[in-house]
């Protein structure tokens, strides 16, 4: 299975960060956004064409819906383009959680909680969980104890991200942004091991090969 986390693409022509700044809605088209996104989803799902394929829609994603509330007049004409004629696709609504066995998945923002050790706190939901939005790796392990005293451990595992680490509305500013992709093997009970693949550099090496972008 293909799992995209959210955040295909970040949908800069409807961003309420450059509403009423012009010379950042220069040259933007939300057509555009849409066709890359497509683009993208397309190049990826293509790496395994028999695997199940299933997108999390991410808060860039729910743009659209916030686009479609204030121009209620283009309703119709925009739903359903994550609807891939090549791949079918789960679309998991943002917000919304999945799982394999026991890991689940989720786009990553997690209401309420601001800080930069994310992972500990998805950890404590007791569940282990894999995400992404934060753009960074991060990996903690929890422990609970069953009433019998039993331990029982669980880990949250944040993805880093796909994209260019320096965007143009950062200023120049330096980010803590990494890219990486993760690679699940599940037993038949549901139990896994999970293995966050740096990309540095364009490059990363994985089960001894070099793989170059």
């Amino acid at each position: 299975m293909l799992i995209d986390l959210g955040d295909t693409g970040d949908f800069d022509s409807i961003s309420r960060f450059n509403k009423g700044r012009p010379r950042k809605e220069e040259g933007k088209r939300l057509l555009k956004d849409i066709q890359i996104v497509q683009k993208v989803e397309n190049t990826i799902f293509a790496c395994a064409p028999k695997a199940k394929k299933r997108k999390h829609k991410g808060n860039h994603e729910e743009r659209l819906d916030r686009y479609l509330d204030e121009n209620p007049v283009v309703e119709g004409m925009l739903e359903g383009f994550f609807d891939n004629k090549d791949f079918p696709v789960e679309i998991i609504e943002h917000g919304k959680f999945s799982s394999i066995g026991k890991l689940m998945s989720h786009h990553g923002d997690r209401r309420g909680y601001i800080s930069i050790h994310h992972a500990k706190q998805w950890a404590s939901i007791g569940r282990s969980i894999i995400y992404g939005h934060h753009h960074g790796i991060q990996r903690f392990t929890h422990e609970t104890l069953h009433r019998n005293g039993k331990p029982d451990k669980h880990a949250a595992f944040a993805i880093g991200c796909l994209c260019l680490l320096e965007r143009d509305w950062m200023s120049n500013q330096k980010s803590l942004w990494q890219q990486s992709l993760g690679l699940a093997y599940f037993a038949d009970d549901g139990y896994f091991n999970l293995y966050n693949v740096d990309i540095t550099n364009r490059r990363a090496i994985w089960n001894g090969k070099l793989y170059k972008g």
